[in-house]
């Protein structure tokens, strides 16, 4: 196995970890599952929520409450997410690299 691809698989592996301990830390208890808006924002900036929600890889939830926090996400559909951006990006990487090694 190449350099280049040990290290898209280990970031699939890490990926994979990260997204496992939040998981498990969200059904423990320790993280809440809800995210309000201002949160998720702050965490993932507005423009990935916007990307996100457009690829419906996240979907905003009514809060039910007009005068607080009118819209909240779900952790586990932002963290998986992010894990699916940053997958995306590694195998695009590995993707250009190998066409330029080939190329040479």
């Amino acid at each position: 196995m190449d350099e280049e691809l040990k290290i898209l698989v280990n970031e699939v592996y890490t990926s994979a970890y990260s997204s496992g301990m939040i998981d498990l830390a969200s059904k423990l208890g320790i993280l809440p599952e809800k995210v309000t808006e201002v949160q998720a924002k702050k965490m993932h900036g507005e423009k990935l929520l916007k990307e996100w929600t457009s690829k419906k890889w996240i979907r905003p939830y009514s809060s039910g409450n007009q005068i607080r926090a009118k819209i909240y996400y779900k952790r586990s559909e932002l963290e998986l997410a992010e894990q699916k951006q940053k997958l995306t990006t590694a195998i695009a990487r590995h993707s250009v690299r190998r066409l330029l090694k080939t190329k040479s």
